[in-house]
């Protein structure tokens, strides 16, 4: 689905975080359902290094890093921060050996079989992140803005063991290649090496200030891109029998974003009202470009030994072929009207609506209306109702994947294609063009605080999200039908359910001074619950995708915290707590479920 890696955010050179919690996508456009969170990067004056060794109590996974910050004033009235990050962190394994390697030692004496044939575990990782955070102003009414961050990295992790007495589709013979013989080449199996290259571009620049004593604006353009390219290791194309390499380019993913934003304020005064009415107004442009790049010919070939039943393709992940290949991209236009009015010294109501129109499915159009009210100036009630959507993004509507993986009944390796909406095998099947997910969001909130160093807050909130991307349920591929890529199963995206989400959200603090230090409490607890409404999760051709959407997260967390802050020094304690959940097999045919219980962590620094 695309989402955003807020890890691409060097950690030095955040300031604090924003939240947002009522629906927003009147005001902020499709995905912002829940609400928005705003990051907002360091501009503060000095300099910081952070330095950090770790590994785990296994003695893997040793994780080495090391952060700088420095902010330079520019004259009076601006700043420039540098930031920079480096993180590497090594591999770790919490593996036993597999069942049929096992078996494959006992009747294979003679050889010396891998222990363990394939590492489970996190990968190798390296990341380089540098960035820059600039504000100037130009003269009285006018600031310039701008930032930038760039990132690169690297990891490889194991695919699944192919074992020699049970992947006949590598280790067969054939008289179309006498002599040749892959258990030449791995005569204990092989793992394939998967192996990830990224870098990731963000660039914003704009300017704000004021006209006259009432409007405030501000305008932008801003640029993202993130490229990711994939190769594997230690595999072979048998189809290719002695012509085969062992190492594959397999291609390249990127997304391309481009943004336009002009916003303004405006406090209208109005005799009736003790204080101005809010209008806040802007538009917005918005282009993103999907892209696929072909891998090398090897990575994606059907050679001549698939007519003797050897798989084609590079084994455990296909390369991208030109067929997959291609640009696809999509455009959006928006404006918004946002209103608040403060219709007494207590009480203040919102509204808010935008439209925005998309090339690749027609035009929404969202709403919100909020309220606010004040018994005192300690204790306040809110509440929202709003409409929303998410938009399908170039990706999910016109690309295929194929990717292998391992069935935990049989130990074979699936292969599976998920097919653009588009694709004419794809409609065939059932697929139809895919629309925007649609909200419904209510929420009531309840916030406080006191002189004694309590405060906190407890929202309710419902959720309901009709239409919901997912994958289809897996279909076989019809008999008569052209199957070159010796798909197992294919599925393709589709708007397949309707969910109601409802929960609770608590947070409460309390500060004091203590000793010669001062002491900071705070307790967070959210209940969530999620249920499929309708679609046909609810039939037994995909009744996983029910599983795995009502339960893969837990709908409890809970998280209790200490900070005792004394002189240059502080300490910090936190308990967190997790609920039970659920994780699926992914088998390409008949999921096996696993249930996990609650989980508790404890942290100290």
């Amino acid at each position: 689905a695309q989402g955003p890696d807020l890890a691409q955010i060097p950690k030095s050179a955040i300031q604090r975080i924003e939240v947002l919690r009522d629906g927003a996508s009147a005001q902020y456009g499709s995905d912002a359902i829940a609400g928005v969170i705003n990051i907002i990067l360091d501009d503060s004056i000095g300099t910081d290094v952070t330095m950090g060794l770790s590994q785990y109590s296994e003695g893997d996974g040793t994780s080495r890093n090391i952060g700088a910050r420095t902010g330079i004033a520019l004259g009076d009235t601006g700043s420039l921060s540098l930031f920079a990050d480096y993180d590497k962190s090594d591999a770790t394994s919490r593996t036993r050996q597999r069942a049929d390697a096992i078996a494959f030692q006992q009747a294979h004496p003679e050889l010396q079989v891998p222990n363990p044939v394939q590492r489970w575990g996190q990968p190798d990782l390296e990341n380089k992140r540098v960035g820059f955070n600039l504000k100037h102003h130009l003269g009285d009414a006018i600031e310039v803005y701008g930032y930038g961050l760039y990132g690169k990295g690297d990891g490889v992790s194991d695919f699944n063991w192919r074992n020699p007495d049970g992947t006949a589709s590598v280790y067969n013979t054939t008289a179309l290649f006498p002599g040749w013989d892959v258990r030449d080449l791995y005569p204990t199996g092989f793992s394939p090496k998967y192996g990830t290259d990224y870098d990731d571009l963000q660039l914003l620049f704009g300017a704000r200030g004021h006209a006259g004593d009432n409007l405030d604006w501000d305008v932008s353009g801003s640029y993202g891109r993130n490229r990711i390219e994939y190769s594997l290791g230690n595999s072979i194309n048998a189809s290719l029998g002695p012509d085969s390499p062992t190492a594959f380019y397999l291609g390249r993913l990127s997304q391309e974003e481009r943004n336009l934003n002009a916003d303004f304020v405006y406090s209208l005064p109005l005799a009736a009202l003790a204080s101005p009415v809010n209008v806040a107004f802007g538009a917005e442009f918005r282009e993103e470009t999907y892209s696929v790049d072909a891998g090398d010919p090897a990575s994606y070939a059907i050679g001549p030994g698939a007519a003797a039943g050897l798989a084609g393709n590079s084994n455990g992940a296909p390369g991208f072929s030109p067929d997959n290949a291609g640009s696809w991209d999509q455009r959006s236009y928006a404006a918004y009207v946002d209103v608040e009015v403060p219709m007494t010294a207590r009480w203040s109501v919102g509204a808010a609506t935008r439209y925005e129109h998309f090339s690749s499915f027609g035009q929404t159009v969202d709403g919100k209306l909020s309220s606010r009210f004040e018994f005192t100036p300690d204790l306040a009630v809110r509440g929202s109702v709003s409409t929303g959507f998410r938009a399908p993004t170039p990706g999910q509507l016109y690309t295929t994947n194929t990717q292998q993986g391992l069935d935990t009944v049989t130990l074979q390796v699936f292969t599976s294609g998920r097919l653009s909406p588009s694709d004419p095998l794809a409609r065939m099947l059932g697929a139809k063009d895919l629309k925007p997910e649609q909200s419904r969001t209510a929420s009531l909130g309840l916030t406080w605080r006191n002189d004694a160093g309590f405060s906190g807050s407890v929202d309710l909130y419902d959720i309901k999200v009709t239409d919901r991307f997912s994958q289809s349920a897996s279909f076989q591929i019809p008999a008569g039908v052209a199957n070159p890529m010796g798909y197992t199963s294919v599925s393709y995206f589709t708007n397949d359910f309707d969910t109601t989400t409802r929960g609770i959200d608590l947070v409460g603090s309390y500060a004091t001074e203590l000793g010669a230090g001062r002491l900071n409490l705070t307790l967070g607890w959210n209940y969530n619950k999620t249920e499929v409404d309708k679609g046909t999760t609810g039939v037994a051709t995909n009744a996983s995708q029910r599983v795995v959407f009502e339960e893969r997260l837990p709908r409890q967390k809970g998280t209790l915290s200490a900070n005792y802050e004394v002189g240059s020094w502080s300490l910090l304690g936190k308990l967190r707590h997790y609920g039970a959940w659920t994780d699926s097999s992914g088998n390409a045919t008949g999921d096996i479920f696993q249930r996990f219980g609650d989980i508790q962590f404890c942290d100290l620094a």
